[in-house]
């Protein structure tokens, strides 16, 4: 974990759209009240995004997994 903030802005203009600022930097970020209004609305979007994303690609992973699934006995 590192501050985003101290990366070059090409490299954080990258990093917003990931979703691994949003585990912690964003939520402290709104905690120490350092982001008001509509930044907040957006990435509580972004999260919400990043969280609809990842159960998809969780249940589509589970589905393969099912597939290559073998057992032995009874």
């Amino acid at each position: 974990m590192f501050p985003i903030a101290f990366m070059p802005a090409a490299v954080r203009d990258v990093l917003v759209w990931l979703p691994f600022p949003y585990e912690l930097s964003f939520p402290v970020v709104v905690f120490m009240e350092r982001v008001h209004g509509a930044e907040i609305w957006s990435g509580l979007a972004i999260q919400a995004f990043w969280v609809v994303v990842t159960g998809f690609m969780a249940k589509a992973m589970w589905r393969i997994g099912l597939n290559y699934y073998e057992t032995v006995g009874g």
